[in-house]
């Protein structure tokens, strides 16, 4: 079975568990991450495949514009 690619990912959430999908990510696949969360979002590598951001996701027009990005 062939799953779909995709070169960007955004990871809601930055806390243990998806701080830990966004590195897992970037090191296991190699997309560009951004990993987003209504505190600023933090990692534990500082890799520059992995974009932080501050979202908040009730903010419709907010989340809709960092999906088109």
């Amino acid at each position: 079975m062939t799953m779909p690619r995709s070169d960007d990912v955004l990871v809601l959430g930055a806390g243990k568990v998806g701080s830990t999908i966004a590195d897992m990510l970037v090191q296991y696949h190699g997309v560009r991450v951004t990993l987003a969360d209504r505190v600023h979002a933090a990692s534990r590598r500082d890799d520059p495949l992995v974009q932080r951001l501050s979202l908040d996701v009730d903010d419709a027009a907010a989340l809709a514009a960092t999906l088109r990005s």
